[in-house]
């Protein structure tokens, strides 16, 4: 159960590596996982199902597009605390808060989200539309002398080898998240409200890699004069030549650590942990379901990310 958040976002990210200007990533990828969302509520007298029109309509688009807004405020705090990880520099998560796309973009792009998880789960769960229309899918199979569906096989088998396809292709959009930043959203978007690329300067500044004009950059008094392709620097410092990368937020050395680290760590540790108790108390019928301690430990997680970024932000407000 823990995979299915990673590979229901493969056909999200699929879309926004396919077509970056047409789709709001945030919003594309939290939409793919939002169908499960209400599996929180099992056992409850709000218990519903999201996996049909109805669900998708009223509560995931908006429980999306609303998650995918807050994110991008949250996202320069908090992904300054993520570890980093070989092919998977998280930090780079705070450009998020450089984009503002229209909000019919956000709404779309979280609708289709949405429904390629409730197709996807239409083939790979019993008694759903397109497991009963597909004879493999229908019949039963012998597998280590239990029988079993060929839903229920295609179930795990997409959900082990989508995960792993879903981290190869959240290491390429973390890799080309940085030249996303200023594009332009599709024509049709550009004339509707917030429909700019994003903050002016603002990823640029984040980047650390402003714009110079042709011949060499203008700087204050007593500075050293950058000529074009290379940076002028002390004595004892290395020089830059033009084939190497610039520094993004993810790129900071490790030993920079910003303030507040523990505070947030503790938030998102209470926040799991207070997430995992209510799992643990069981979901339809009582009884203890995988699928709900999940469900419910993430969003202990996600509550205790946002507790945790909120006072950070509160406190470099304030140290600023």
């Amino acid at each position: 159960m823990p995979m299915t958040y990673v590979s229901h976002q493969v056909p999200a990210l699929a879309a926004k590596l396919a077509r970056p200007r047409w789709f709001d990533g945030t919003a594309v990828a939290l939409g793919s996982m939002s169908p499960d969302w209400p599996f929180a509520l099992a056992g409850t007298r709000l218990e519903t199902n999201a996996h049909n029109t109805r669900g998708v309509l009223l509560l995931c688009v908006p429980a999306s597009a609303v998650a995918a807004v807050v994110a991008r405020r949250l996202a320069p705090v908090a992904a300054d605390y993520l570890p980093e990880f070989p092919g998977l520099p998280l930090r780079r998560l705070a450009l998020l808060g450089e984009r503002r796309p229209p909000m019919a973009v956000t709404v779309l792009s979280a609708l289709l989200g949405a429904w390629s998880h409730v197709a996807w789960d239409s083939f790979t769960h019993d008694g759903r539309w397109g497991a009963r229309r597909v004879r493999w899918l229908a019949a039963p199979h012998h597998v280590g002398g239990r029988a079993v569906t060929g839903a229920f096989l295609a179930q795990h088998t997409s959900t082990v080898v989508g995960g792993m396809v879903g981290l190869v292709l959240l290491s390429r959009v973390l890799r080309e998240l940085p030249g996303w930043v200023d594009a332009k959203p599709p024509g049709w978007a550009r004339e509707l409200p917030g429909g700019t690329a994003g903050r002016p300067g603002g990823a640029r500044e984040r980047l650390g890699s402003a714009r110079q004009g042709p011949g060499e950059a203008r700087q204050g008094p007593g500075e050293a004069r950058q000529g074009p392709g290379e940076a002028r620097q002390g004595p004892g410092e290395a020089r830059q030549g033009p084939g190497e990368a610039r520094q993004g937020p993810g790129d900071q050395p490790s030993g920079d650590v910003p303030p507040g680290r523990g505070q947030f760590w503790a938030a998102v540790a209470a926040g799991t942990a207070a997430g995992a108790v209510w799992g643990c108390r069981g979901g339809w019928d009582g009884r203890f379901n995988i699928a709900v301690l999940v469900i419910r430990t993430s969003f202990g997680t996600a509550a205790g990310a946002v507790a945790g970024a909120l006072r950070a932000r509160r406190k470099l407000r304030g140290a600023n």
